[in-house]
């Protein structure tokens, strides 16, 4: 059985390619276009790990993790966290709210598929 991945990115271009590129990796992937989407798609979809977008409006990447992290049913969902922000003070912020990795944008989809197999799910 192929690991179910949830994509979450508010650029729709972002969400076609990073679905595209785990799709041809292997994965089933499912999508949320923003961080209020997500919360409620994670426990339809129950992924086995999710790939969020740092930068969104309204409900943010690392509040997406934060409030994965407090409940029991989604708590252990790795989650691979992408951003275009480089300074590592940031991304050391956006791992403490619950990232497994911080990757920075642009990533290459055998990055990102390398990245994944790091934190868990297998194609």
């Amino acid at each position: 059985m192929n690991s179910r991945i949830l994509v979450v990115d508010d650029d729709p271009d972002v969400l076609l390619f990073l679905s595209f590129a785990l799709r041809r990796e292997g994965y089933q992937v499912d999508t949320a276009p923003g961080g209020e989407a997500a919360l409620h798609r994670v426990h339809q979809v129950r992924p086995d790990a999710v790939v969020l977008d740092v930068t969104m409006p309204g409900i943010d990447g690392p509040e997406v993790a934060r409030r994965l992290r407090a409940q029991p049913d989604t708590a252990g969902i790795p989650i691979l966290m992408l951003t275009a922000l480089s300074p590592m003070s940031r991304r050391t912020h956006d791992l403490q709210a619950g990232g497994a990795l911080c990757l920075t944008k642009p990533i290459s989809p055998a990055a990102l598929a390398q990245a994944l197999r790091t934190i868990d799910p297998q194609p």
